[in-house]
């Protein structure tokens, strides 16, 4: 499936560089026939523009389906890894027992704390 598409982007090229090619050697306007027997004239350098963003936007739309299954991916092991942290926090709080709610269990200071330790200098 890849070695068709980048033959098409080749097929592509091709016909860029030939268009370069026509607009280098003929400077003048170009008549592109049109279907009700009437021609077109457009000049060689608008020709190679138009196949230099309609090229641009063929190579885009070929990398398209790439990059939006890779966004998928991305986003689906995004919400997986956030349901297992979930899972893993609540197996860790359960195993060490803390409460749910820290800030509801109500710490009541000890009567007499204990003064911290003096330091001593000593003499030389």
């Amino acid at each position: 499936m890849k070695v068709v598409q980048y033959l098409q982007v080749i097929a592509l090229f091709a016909l860029l560089a030939y268009s370069v090619l026509i607009g280098l050697e003929n400077p003048r306007p170009l008549k592109l026939p049109l279907w009700d027997g009437d021609a077109l004239e457009v000049p060689s350098f608008y020709l190679v523009g138009g196949a230099l963003v309609l090229g641009a936007a063929y190579a885009a739309l070929l990398f398209l389906p790439h990059l939006i299954r890779r966004a998928f991916v991305a986003r689906r092991e995004r919400s997986r890894r956030k349901e297992l942290e979930g899972k893993l926090k609540g197996a860790v709080e359960a195993k060490l027992a803390i409460p749910a709610n820290p800030t509801s269990s109500v710490v009541t200071p000890t009567p007499n704390p204990t003064p911290p330790p003096q330091l001593q200098k000593r003499d030389p």
